[in-house]
């Protein structure tokens, strides 16, 4: 029989891989034996994980909080000044030859990335408590492992489509400054 190759043995150890690396008993999948040093980095990984995921979803928040600020202050300037103005001042807040659609597209891009932030982080900071999940615990360390590697692949995918959709919006709004110059 052979053993499993280790990151600290040398290459020509490759070839005494086993046909099947693990054994099918599920009890002896329950424990995977980390060294001390693979424990800390583990942890590392799923402190700063942790600490990401957090400032992810405080900051979608602040966003969403913002946002919502904003709204309420013009609608409410948008009500009131009409009431309050004289016919021959200026207007306290002039929008300009923005339309209300266009104010709506922007709000709706907004909260679609606030939410799509706040979900990542969710993702990361449940990805970190199931590293942490790995690393403090004796038992089902393969199950923690597995759930805390899909959080991060999902994690992963949702930030590649919000990154296309940046790089997508720059390039149009790019495009469309060119055709009105």
């Amino acid at each position: 029989g052979g053993r499993l190759w280790r990151y600290n043995e040398s290459p020509q150890a490759w070839g005494r891989l086993p046909r099947a690396p693990f054994p099918m008993s599920s009890r002896s999948l329950s424990r995977i034996p980390f060294d001390p040093r693979e424990e800390r980095v583990l942890g590392g990984l799923a402190r700063w994980m942790g600490l990401l995921g957090r400032f992810q979803i405080v900051a979608s928040v602040f966003i969403f909080v913002v946002l919502l600020g904003v709204t309420g202050l013009v609608t409410t300037v948008e009500v009131i000044e009409p009431m309050t103005q004289s016919a021959g001042e200026a207007p306290l807040v002039s929008v300009g030859e923005v339309s209300r659609g266009a104010v709506a597209l922007v709000i709706a891009v907004v909260v679609g990335f606030s939410l799509l932030f706040l979900r990542g982080g969710m993702l990361l900071l449940n990805a970190a408590e199931e590293l942490e999940a790995v690393v403090g615990t004796d038992e089902l360390d393969q199950h923690h492992l597995e759930d805390a590697l899909s959080k991060l692949r999902a994690y992963f995918v949702l930030e590649s489509i919000l990154m296309i959709a940046v790089a997508a919006g720059t390039y149009a709004a790019t495009i469309a400054g060119w055709g009105a110059a």
